[in-house]
């Protein structure tokens, strides 16, 4: 009997749901009317939506995160990136710098990007390393790399540190073992740009702006870049995967624009 194009629509819809598939209109095709949808058409099973990963029950944090990151080879596909991207992107980075903003997932892609190159901004902190209070809290932070014990505040032995240059009651990761930085597995040079076509906004942006500004400004214009608020969408954008040629373009003139504003005022 030839196939009525319901049939085909029902076929397809159960394709993409035992794919994994269950956004809004596979639903919708498998609930259909009255309770009558594809799978009940076709005399079949009703396809079932995966339980909630294990994880999602478990304590989330950057050591979760490392330990994810840690299990990739050198040259992980975008199937292997994907597959870990949700887990990842709920734990925040702790890094050298105290504001950041960036997830484990958008970390993990900059590593990838930087690999082979000297350091490029914040570098994330091996939290392991820091001390615990007596009810096992991490120590507070103070700086880029410095926490302290709040439970034992001292005036006077952080107003002698300041002439002494030594204070107990301060610990630092930097004194630390790989300078209380975190250890990632190294990831093949240029992976990341040349296979997956993930676009190094950062590397692009410096670039941009110190071949266009005189030598003295160069540095200063970069720096500025790299505070504002269209240079962190640039680096998102980067993250998200593949862009196409057209919105680069269009991205750096509004950013150049934006740099010029920022600089007049």
């Amino acid at each position: 009997m030839a196939m009525t194009q319901q049939d085909r629509i029902d076929e397809e819809t159960i394709r993409r749901a035992n794919e994994g598939d269950f956004s809004d209109y596979v639903k919708g095709q498998l609930a259909g009317e009255d309770g009558i949808g594809a799978a009940e058409r076709l005399g079949i099973d009703r396809p079932q939506e995966a339980s909630t990963p294990a994880w999602k029950n478990e304590p989330q944090n950057q050591g979760t995160a490392l330990n994810l990151m840690n299990q990739l080879s050198s040259t992980p596909s975008w199937q292997d990136l994907l597959g870990m991207k949700e887990q990842l992107v709920g734990i925040p980075a702790i890094t050298t710098d105290e504001d950041e903003n960036r997830n484990m997932y958008q970390y993990l892609i900059n590593e990838m990007l930087r690999a082979g190159k000297n350091p490029r901004g914040a570098q994330l902190l091996d939290v392991s390393q820091i001390p615990l209070t007596d009810e096992g809290d991490p120590w507070r932070r103070t700086g880029g790399t410095t926490f302290t014990d709040p439970t034992n505040p001292s005036f006077g032995r952080d107003l002698a540190g300041l002439f002494s240059g030594e204070n107990t009651g301060v610990f630092n990761l930097k004194d630390q073992d790989n300078k209380g930085l975190a250890a990632i597995a190294d990831f093949q040079p240029n992976w990341a740009q040349d296979e997956l076509g993930i676009t190094d906004w950062g590397e692009l942006m410096e670039g941009l702006i110190t071949g266009a500004t005189p030598f003295k400004y160069a540095k200063m214009a970069a720096d500025y870049m790299k505070d504002s608020a269209p240079y962190q969408k640039a680096h998102q954008l980067g993250v998200l995967g593949l862009e196409t040629a057209v919105k680069p373009v269009n991205f750096l003139t509004e950013q150049i624009e934006a740099l010029r504003k920022k600089l007049t005022e």
